[in-house]
C-alpha cells in the first residue's frame, strides 16, 4: 500500500528542549507527504480511492442480488428471526417496544424491520430486505479494508471466499439483530479507516452515527464504539476527529432516546435491559467455540463421504469452525509478528486499527460465544487474516497457489447453497411465496391450516415467527418465554395476560430435553419442568393438529376442552 497511506509514523514523542524523555507515548500522524496536494485527476492516491469505491459498489450490488435471490424468500425454522417481525408487527400496530412488548435488545432492528414491513408490506421478502442489506454492506466493507491492507485482485479472491464461507451455514441467513449490528459496526470501522488517512468532520459524524446505530441495535457493541473512541485519542492527530464522533454519536442516540421518551418507553427500556443484564448470562453462557465441531470430530462429520458430498461436508465443517477459529488465529499470528518484526509499516499502522476494533467485536458476543454467534462478527478476522497471509505468502507462485485455493473452496462452498436453496420446494403462504424443506413446509401448513390473519393466538414456549407467518395477534408481552431464562414473575405476568384475554388457538413447541440442553447447556434442568402456563393451556385448550419431526414436536391447540 506504499503511496496510499498519508505518510503516517509511529514514534514516541521525546522532550527536546531539556533532552528528558516524557513517559506520553500516542501514535502520530504526519502531515507532510502529500499535504499540498489536491485531489485531482493526476494524483495517483486519488485515482487508486476511487477505483476502491467503485469496486466495492460493485460488490454491494452483486451481494445484494445473490441474496435476495437466494434467501430473501427461504423460509427456515429458527428460533429468534420472529422476535423481530413480530416486533415489528406489533409497532406497525401501535404498540412500542419495553411499552408494550418485552425486549431483551435495543429497539434499532424492530425499526429497521417495522419501517420496510410498512413501506412494502408484510412479506418475509421485504422483511429479509435487512438481511441482503447486512450482508452486502459487510462484504463490501470487508473488499474495500481487504483493498486498502493488500490489493486489489488478493480482495477480490479474499472477499469472494469469505461471503461463500459466511453464508455456507445457511440456519443461519434470516433477520436477526446480530447482523444489523455487526453491518453497522463495521461500517462505523470502515469510516473510521477512512478519516485516518484523510480526516475530515463529515467522515468522523458519520463513524460516529454507524457505531450509535450498532450500540442501539445490539448494547453490547458498544465495546466497539468505545475502542474506536480511543483509537482517536491514542492517535495524536485525530484527537480533533473526538468532537464530530461524538457529535454523530449524540445525534443517533438523542433521536433514539427521543422517540422512545415520547412513546413512554425510556425507562421500560432501562427496566428491560436491567433485566437482561441479570438473567441473560446465566442461562445463555457457553465455552467459546461452543459448537464449532461436531461429536466425533471431522471425522465423524465425514465419515462415508466421498466425492461431492466429501467437498460438501468439509466445507460446511470449515465454514461453522472458521469463525471460531480464526480469532485465535489472527491474535497468535499478529503477536508472533510483531515478536519477529520491531518495525512497523504504513499497512501494519492501520491494520492495528482493526486489531483494536476486532477486540471489541469479541467482546459484543459475551457471555454466548458459541460458533453460530461469532459468525457474526467473523468478518473483521477475515480482513486480518488476508492481511496476515498476504505478509506470510511471498513470491508469485506462494501466491498463486494461495489464490487458487482460496478460489475453489469458495467455488465448492458456494455452489453447495446455490444447489441446496433451488432445490427446495416452493409454498404459498399469507407472507409470499417462500422456499422451504419438507418438514418446514410441513408446519407451515400445520400452523396456517386454521389460524387465519387476525386470529388470536398464543406461540409457547419459544417459536415467535408463527405469529409473523399466520399473521396471528399475541395477548401477552411475551414473544418467547424461554425456559431457565425466565422467571416466575414473568411467568405470573404471562398468565394474567392470557386470562384477561384468552386467545383462540396455541401453537405448543415441544422442546426435547436433549435439545434444548444443547442450546442453552448452563440453564438449570429444572427449567423445564411444568409453569403456570402450561396448566393453564393444558386445562383450556385441546389440540386440534400435530406434528413431529427430528424428535421435535409441535401442537396446534384451540380453545375449549373435549
Amino acid at each position: 500500500m506504499t503511496g496510499r497511506w498519508r505518510g503516517q509514523t509511529l514514534a514516541n514523542k521525546q522532550a527536546s528542549s531539556s533532552g528528558e524523555k516524557t513517559a506520553h507515548r500516542c501514535i502520530r500522524f504526519s502531515s507532510k507527504v502529500n499535504s499540498h496536494r489536491m485531489p485531482t485527476e493526476e494524483n495517483p492516491q486519488t485515482d487508486t480511492r476511487r477505483q476502491d469505491w467503485l469496486i466495492s459498489a460493485a460488490v454491494f450490488a452483486a451481494v445484494a442480488v445473490a441474496a435476495w435471490w437466494l434467501w430473501a424468500n427461504r423460509f427456515f425454522l429458527s428460533l429468534d428471526e420472529g422476535i423481530y417481525l413480530s416486533g415489528a408487527e406489533r409497532i406497525l400496530r401501535g404498540q412500542a417496544p419495553y411499552r408494550d412488548f418485552f425486549v431483551i435488545t435495543g429497539p434499532g432492528s424492530f425499526w429497521i424491520e417495522a419501517a420496510i414491513l410498512r413501506v412494502l408490506g408484510p412479506t418475509l421478502r421485504h422483511a429479509r430486505l435487512a438481511l441482503v442489506f447486512d450482508l452486502a454492506l459487510i462484504s463490501a466493507a470487508v473488499y474495500w479494508l481487504m483493498a486498502r491492507l493488500t490489493g486489489r485482485y488478493f480482495a477480490l479472491v479474499a472477499t469472494f471466499t469469505f461471503f461463500a464461507l459466511e453464508t455456507r451455514p445457511l440456519f443461519r441467513l434470516y433477520a436477526n439483530h446480530r447482523w444489523d449490528s455487526s453491518a453497522f459496526s463495521l461500517l462505523a470501522v470502515l469510516l473510521v479507516f477512512v478519516g485516518t488517512e484523510r480526516p475530515r468532520f463529515s467522515t468522523f459524524i458519520a463513524a460516529g452515527m454507524a457505531a450509535a446505530a450498532a450500540a442501539w441495535i445490539t448494547p453490547s457493541m458498544l465495546a466497539v464504539m468505545v475502542l474506536l473512541s480511543f483509537w482517536l485519542v491514542m492517535v495524536r492527530e485525530l484527537r480533533r476527529q473526538c468532537i464530530p464522533f461524538l457529535l454523530g454519536i449524540a445525534s443517533v442516540s438523542l433521536l433514539a432516546g427521543g422517540v422512545l421518551f415520547f412513546q413512554g418507553a425510556l425507562v421500560p427500556m432501562f427496566r428491560d435491559l436491567l433485566w437482561t443484564a441479570r438473567h441473560y448470562p446465566a442461562a445463555n453462557r457457553v465455552p467459546y467455540g461452543y459448537g464449532a465441531v461436531a461429536p466425533g470430530g471431522l471425522k465423524a462429520t465425514l465419515a462415508g463421504a466421498h466425492g461431492a458430498n466429501f467437498i460438501v461436508g468439509a466445507t460446511g465443517f470449515l465454514a461453522v469452525l472458521l469463525p471460531a477459529l480464526l480469532p485465535l488465529l489472527v491474535y497468535v499470528g499478529w503477536m508472533v509478528r510483531r515478536l519477529r518484526r520491531k518495525e512497523i509499516d504504513d499497512r501494519e499502522k492501520l491494520a492495528t486499527l482493526l486489531m483494536l476494533a476486532s477486540f471489541g467485536f469479541v467482546i459484543s458476543t459475551y457471555p454466548r460465544w458459541s460458533a453460530d454467534q461469532l459468525l457474526f462478527i467473523a468478518p473483521i478476522f477475515y480482513v486480518l487474516a488476508g492481511y496476515l497471509i498476504s505478509r506470510i505468502v511471498k513470491g508469485r507462485l506462494g501466491r498463486t497457489v494461495a489464490v487458487a485455493c482460496a478460489l475453489a473452496l469458495a467455488v465448492a462452498a458456494f455452489s453447495y447453497s446455490v444447489l441446496n436453496v433451488i432445490s427446495e420446494p416452493v409454498i404459498e403462504t399469507c407472507i409470499g411465496r417462500l422456499r422451504a424443506d419438507p418438514l418446514d413446509q410441513s408446519l407451515i401448513k400445520l400452523a396456517t391450516s386454521r389460524i387465519s390473519p387476525g386470529d388470536s393466538l398464543f406461540v409457547y414456549p419459544y417459536l415467535p415467527i408463527v405469529y409473523f407467518l399466520t399473521g396471528g395477534r399475541n395477548p401477552t408481552s411475551y414473544s418467547f418465554l424461554q425456559p431457565g431464562m425466565m422467571q416466575e414473575p414473568d411467568y405470573e405476568k404471562a398468565l394474567e395476560e392470557l386470562r384477561a384475554r384468552p386467545p383462540r388457538w396455541v401453537f405448543f413447541f415441544g422442546l426435547p430435553p436433549a435439545t434444548y440442553r444443547g442450546i442453552w447447556p448452563a440453564a438449570d434442568p429444572a427449567a423445564l419442568k411444568p409453569t403456570l402456563v402450561d396448566h393453564f393451556i393444558l386445562s383450556n385448550y385441546h389440540p386440534v393438529g400435530a406434528l413431529q419431526g427430528s424428535g421435535t414436536q409441535f401442537f396446534l391447540l384451540e380453545r375449549g376442552t373435549h
